[in-house]
Formats: structure tokens, C-alpha cells, sequence
């Protein structure tokens, strides 16, 4: 049974005062109504713990995490060993060799450290490292992957993510081995990554969600063939959110344009590819980071972003250009993380995004109030998200904020 706990109703600030009820049928305005934007919203929220639950994510925290954690401190100490320094061999009250990695990847070290000591098994004197009395792992990463494996098959991508991630992380620390190539560059890894960030767990769930939220509007709203429902995709990477959309807004029949962008020009070039099936897909590169071209400035309808906006320098500049791209009354869905799970910091601190930040936070993942407040300085003008009662209904949420004013500020 998943372990639950209460969650207050997740705030709404609404300054959006005077949108009309139905906007002129032109491309200058949003095709969505904010009456429906809301109410579907609303009744997507209702049904997070449902979805969730549906989705077969809940009890993620009571039966999964738990042993996650395990792989992890298992793979970080046999990546100690790797160089020769051995939790195993080293008495209680005995030093240990201090280990220093290349790059952006000193801070991914300092956050397996943090976890060596969260788990009893050593303790920091100053700038030293004291082995504790705590015995080392018993159990070997490999067996404990096997029965991730074996008891929540469902997990599968992420566990095994987490394991070629821990098993490279001797050759990364060190410099052999660059820690993108590691992951992205080896076939199996590239795979566990597109499956985590889209049709598998943590990330299955709450795209449930989007797509729960996005048929709710195509079921109200009537774009035409001169005021297609535009729609646009920041950071689309491998197309994990496009797999969901895509048939989506196929099977809804409506005139619909899906604009794929991604600072990857391999990225933008192999959905090119994936997606050739739907017609109304149109690719481009384009930096979350830059104001878009003026070409694309207030003309769409919705713009969504998922697990992107975290991994840039400043939030409320990037939401500020992300806005940018919305008609007035336009909506952004941005799903982040929320929960700073064992294998957040452990897999994605490899890469240099993860520690991009330069705006005031403290950490890569940043609380639901946090970004209502970035929202808010960046222009938008309504802002909700997801939540449940479930504690596994936290682990990502979805933002819905709508552009109430000016595009272009």
C-alpha cells in the first residue's frame, strides 16, 4: 500500500482580471477560452492521485526509493574501491583517501560523499573523511539492480540508468571517461535515458497528466484552418513528450500545428525523422535561453517544456522567453521535478546542466513555490499546478501558467 501524506491544495494566483470569456477568431489572440484553460486544468488536478495510481507509480516511495538508495551508496562505494579507497578494508576512526574529480563533476562526488555520510558509513572532521563503524555494503550493486529488476519491473529504465551511470563513475570522477559520452554515448544508455524522460517511470505518470489536461482542451476548443491551435515544444530532446502529443492531437482532428524545437540540432534532425508520420509537425533549434526569433513571438497557443527549464542559468528568464512565444491568453505547461530523489543528483549531476543555475536557488530542483513566483516575475498572470495526496504525486508536478499581457516584454 503507498504511503501517503497530506498535501495542502496547491495555491492559484490569479491576476488575470479582464480576458474575455471567448477571444476574437484572429491570430493575434489564444484560441483558448480562460474559463476552459481553468476548469480543465481544475479537473485535471482532481485526478492526479487517480493517475497516478492508474499509472502504476504510487508506492514508489515506500517500496522503490528505499532500495534505490541502496544500489546507489553500493555503487559509490565499489566506485571508492576503484581508487583505492576501500570502505571495506578501512578501520573505524581511520582516514580515508580524499578523491577529487574533473570539472562540473566535483559537485556529483560531493553529493555521493554526502550520501556515504547520510548512511552512517562516514563521518567529516574538518576537511577530512573518518570511516565510521558501520560495516560496508554487504550486498554486491549487481545483486541489488537484479532485484530491482525482478520485484518492480516497471522501474526497469531508471534502475538500470542508475547502474551504468555507478559503474562509469570511477572513469568519470577521474577523467577517463566524459561523463555524456558514458551515458548518452552508449546505445543501452541513450534508451534508459528516453524511456525515463518519457514512457517509463518517474516521468510516465505526470505526462499522463499533460496529456489528461490537453485532451480536456481539444475538447472545447475550435481552432480553423486560418487560426490552427498552435502549439510548441521547448527542449523536446528526444521527443519523450512528442510521443505523447503527437498522436494526440492526431486523433483529435482539429488544425493543429506542433512546432519541435531543441538547442540540439542532432535532436531536432533525428525527430525530424521519428515524427515524419504527422504532418502537422514542423522542427527547428532554438536555445530556451534566447528570446525567440521574431517570427515566432506571440503566436502560439500553448507551450510546453519538460524537465528544460530547470537546466538553465535563471528560471524567471527563461519563463520570460517562454512567454515570449504565447499569444495573449496562450498557456506554458512546464513539468519539473519536485522531489529530490537519490537518483536525481546521481545521474543528472553528470551533466553540466545540472549545476547550471545562477538565479538564487540552492539546488537544481526548485519547491512549487519557488517557480509560482518565477512565473509571476516573468509576466504570467495565472498560475496552478498538480498535486495529491499522494506523496508519489509530488515527485514531478505540472505548472499551468497563462500570458494574460503583452508578448513581447
Amino acid at each position: 500500500m503507498a504511503t501517503t501524506q497530506a498535501v495542502a491544495p496547491a495555491a492559484v494566483d490569479t491576476r488575470l482580471k479582464s480576458i474575455p470569456e471567448h477571444f476574437a477568431q484572429d491570430d493575434s489572440q489564444s484560441c483558448i477560452p480562460f474559463s476552459v484553460a481553468t476548469a480543465a486544468f481544475s479537473d485535471t488536478k482532481q485526478v492526479t492521485d487517480d493517475i497516478v495510481a492508474k499509472s502504476g507509480f504510487a508506492g514508489y516511495f515506500e517500496n522503490v526509493h528505499p532500495v534505490q538508495i541502496e544500489l546507489c551508496i553500493s555503487l559509490i562505494a565499489e566506485s571508492f574501491r576503484k581508487l583505492r579507497c576501500d570502505l571495506q578494508r578501512t578501520k573505524p576512526g581511520q582516514k580515508l583517501r580524499r578523491i577529487k574529480a574533473t570539472g562540473h563533476c566535483q559537485k556529483q562526488l560531493d553529493f555521493c560523499t554526502g550520501m556515504l555520510q547520510e548512511a552512517g558509513l562516514i563521518r567529516s572532521e574538518g576537511d577530512e573523511l573518518i570511516r565510521t563503524d558501520k560495516p560496508a555494503p554487504a550486498k554486491a550493486s549487481k545483486e541489488i539492480l537484479d532485484q530491482l529488476l525482478e520485484e518492480h519491473p516497471t522501474v526497469a529504465s531508471l534502475n538500470n540508468l542508475i547502474y551504468l551511470a555507478g559503474s562509469q563513475l570511477g572513469n568519470i570522477w577521474s577523467g577517463r571517461v566524459d561523463s555524456i559520452r558514458a551515458i548518452i554515448g552508449d546505445t543501452n544508455g541513450r534508451q534508459y535515458l528516453e524511456d525515463v524522460y518519457g514512457p517509463a517511470h518517474p516521468s510516465k505518470a505526470f505526462h499522463m497528466l499533460i496529456e489528461d489536461y490537453v485532451a480536456r482542451l481539444l475538447k472545447e476548443v475550435h481552432p480553423t484552418e486560418t487560426q490552427k491551435l498552435q502549439v510548441l515544444e521547448l527542449g523536446a530532446g528526444t521527443g519523450s513528450t512528442a510521443k505523447w502529443l503527437a498522436p494526440l492531437l492526431a486523433s483529435s482532428s482539429l488544425p493543429v500545428q506542433y512546432t519541435f524545437t531543441d538547442l540540439g540540432s542532432g535532436f531536432v534532425s533525428q525527430a525530424a525523422r521519428k515524427f515524419q508520420e504527422y504532418s502537422f509537425m514542423e522542427y527547428r533549434a532554438q536555445d530556451i535561453e534566447q528570446p525567440p526569433p521574431t517570427e515566432l513571438v506571440g503566436t502560439q497557443d500553448i507551450v510546453i517544456a519538460v524537465n528544460a527549464v530547470h537546466a538553465t542559468r535563471d528560471i524567471v528568464q527563461s519563463l520570460r522567453n517562454t512567454r515570449q512565444y504565447l499569444k495573449p491568453g496562450g498557456i506554458a505547461l512546464i513539468m519539473e521535478m519536485q522531489e529530490r530523489l537519490c537518483c536525481s543528483d546521481f545521474i543528472f549531476g553528470l551533466f553540466e546542466g545540472w549545476w547550471l543555475f545562477e538565479d538564487g536557488r540552492e539546488h537544481a530542483i526548485a519547491e512549487d513555490v519557488f517557480w509560482k513566483e518565477a512565473f509571476l516575475k516573468a509576466g504570467f498572470t495565472h498560475v496552478d499546478w498538480t498535486s495529491g495526496n499522494l506523496k508519489d504525486s509530488g515527485v514531478q508536478k505540472v505548472f499551468m501558467a497563462m500570458n494574460g499581457g503583452s508578448v513581447a516584454s
